[in-house]
């Protein structure tokens, strides 16, 4: 249930980040959605690293693990930031607010995870 739960919650994310930037220029909902997607799933790791919620950074000290999230993110920007890339999958450079929908769409699922999780331990006490 946990994995239909975080998936729920990426896919509302960029849904609702794709339905917010959809406007006559489809590149720039595809570029929203892509980022969101992708950045959301970067920060889902502090959901899929511990049973109960990350109250510090202990539960994310894997160097391997923040080596593949900025190695992902990396990439993600220069999809969008480098011309030749973004030319080769249809992305647009974001506009600051776009940035700042991007930022809240992808990190909303990681905090309710972690809300919920928060939540669950104080009641089983």
């Amino acid at each position: 249930w946990e994995i239909v739960f975080y998936a729920t919650l990426i896919t509302a994310a960029t849904l609702g980040a794709f339905w917010w930037a959809h406007d006559p220029d489809p590149a720039r909902a595809r570029t929203v959605a892509f980022l969101t997607l992708g950045l959301a799933q970067s920060f889902h790791l502090v959901n899929a690293r511990s049973r109960t919620a990350v109250t510090g950074f202990a539960h994310i000290s894997n160097p391997y693990a923040l080596a593949g999230v900025a190695t992902a993110v990396g990439l993600q920007l220069m999809a969008v930031l480098a011309p030749p890339v973004a030319a080769l999958l249809g992305t647009v450079r974001p506009r600051t607010d776009e940035w700042f929908v991007i930022a809240a769409a992808s990190i909303a699922p990681a905090l309710a995870g972690q809300s919920l999780k928060a939540v669950r331990s104080r009641l089983r006490r």
